[in-house]
């Protein structure tokens, strides 16, 4: 489970108790946060992938999949590619949401330069704040150089040209969604000579919080068609 902007490992554990009983999950963690908050946050897409690369790269021994919502599907999207470059085992499906493909990507805002008003402002939008969040003037100054680390890594993010993978590719985006449309999802269909599909569903960007039981779902009923056809 690859973090969003702002996220840490404990930001799936909604997906971790739905998940337990089929998968290992394996939340992990960038650094300058949660756990690793003492470490120094990176601003560079390519480095984070690195640094997640790193935790992983002694555990694809056995099949899995990879989940990523936002900035984690990119850097999933990047990791998987690492992890073909060394030649160990890839992913066998890839589960993105809430994101369209990094080769497309054209940022109309800069978030990670404006003012704390107007930055958080657009956070409000998104649907990853809560009321009382934004009251909290201590939490918006813990999570503001975070936020804005992890925007500045996506939007200053220069994507290089990639061989396509081949596993399938699922995404999932809110059809609300204040900055993703079905056709920047639908552009992740490069990225793969795999199977391919979009799904849509009810909210904003953070509908993952409100359709946790269909996308654990949807990832059980996957694991399970690949088990029977492995």
């Amino acid at each position: 489970m690859f973090p969003y902007a702002g996220g840490n490992k404990y930001s799936y554990q909604l997906y971790n108790r739905k998940l337990a009983d089929t998968f290992n999950v394996i939340p992990l963690e960038a650094p300058g946060r949660g756990a690793r908050s003492k470490e120094p946050l990176s601003s560079d897409l390519e480095e984070l992938a690195l640094d997640l690369f790193g935790q992983i790269r002694g555990l694809l021994d056995c099949p899995y999949f990879f989940f990523g919502h936002s900035m984690g599907s990119w850097l999933a999207y990047l990791v998987t590619d690492l992890i073909r470059e060394h030649k160990l085992l890839q992913p066998e499906h890839l589960f993105f949401t809430g994101s369209g493909n990094p080769a497309h990507y054209r940022p109309t805002v800069i978030r990670h330069k404006l003012n704390k008003q107007e930055f958080f402002g657009h956070l409000a939008d998104l649907g990853g704040l809560t009321p009382e969040v934004l009251k909290n003037e201590a939490l918006l100054d813990y999570f503001e150089p975070i936020l804005r680390a992890d925007f500045m890594a996506v939007e200053c993010y220069q994507h290089k040209p990639r061989k396509p993978l081949t596993m399938p590719i699922t995404v999932c985006i809110g059809d609300d969604e204040p900055n993703i449309t079905y056709s920047m999802a639908k552009a992740w269909d490069t990225a793969t000579l795999g199977q391919f599909e979009v799904l849509v569903f009810k909210g904003n960007h953070f509908f993952i919080l409100e359709h946790s039981e269909e996308i654990s779902a949807l990832l059980v009923s996957n694991w399970h068609k690949y088990n029977s056809r492995a």
